[in-house]
């Protein structure tokens, strides 16, 4: 790669990481200006379009690049959470704390697009929302608890009220993340578990 393509390289990932910041500031994609994504990456509005062909383009990339990294935390926090033993859940659902507060803009990205994104966008993410729970059914399967579950239905069931609810908790841990500081450890307990208590109910209705 010459010096000049790893530079609009470089200027086009910081474009796609500023989008993911304001859209995270901002609360969706939408209420982004093309003025004040240029200003946020040192360049004339004019210079966007040597990166992207619109607006609508660059956030069908951030659908792509975004559904691959929920995809990947997904993949790893359906199977850490579910498998046994119990001791060790409340250390997974941590794990998927961290995941959540390592990425917070990449996750209020998929929700909020997924919940209030355009038709275009709301398209695309229901897609990857489809491959996400289709994953999901796959590594499900490959766990010991879901062996003995035969019927498909009851798995696909299963695997899509989890994908849900582990949506909803990134959705829940985000808003704690952008309240009072001082509160904010007293309701991350509250959430992980209430988490908990969901999951033993998820087992129990193996």
């Amino acid at each position: 790669m010459s010096v000049r393509e790893e530079k609009k390289h470089q200027t086009r990932q910081a474009l796609m990481q500023a989008a993911l910041q304001l859209s995270y500031e901002k609360g969706s994609f939408s209420n982004i200006s093309l003025r004040e994504l240029t200003l946020a990456v040192d360049l004339v509005p004019s210079a966007f379009y040597r990166h992207f062909p619109s607006l609508e383009q660059l956030c069908l990339e951030l659908i792509d690049h975004v559904s691959h990294q929920i995809r990947n935390v997904c993949h790893c926090i359906g199977k850490m959470i579910m498998e046994r033993p119990e001791i060790q859940r409340e250390e997974r659902i941590g794990y998927f704390f961290k995941m959540v507060e390592k990425y917070p803009e990449y996750w209020h990205f998929f929700i909020a697009e997924y919940l209030t994104g355009n038709a275009q966008s709301r398209k695309a993410l229901h897609r990857e929302y489809d491959f996400l729970l289709q994953d999901m059914i796959e590594r499900l399967a490959d766990i010991n608890d879901f062996k003995n579950v035969k019927d498909p239905e009851k798995a696909e069931s299963f695997a899509e009220f989890f994908l849900q609810s582990l949506m909803a908790w990134a959705k829940d841990y985000l808003a704690i993340l952008q309240q009072d500081i001082a509160t904010q450890e007293y309701k991350k307990q509250m959430l992980k578990q209430r988490i908990l208590k969901r999951v033993a109910f998820l087992h129990a209705a193996l």
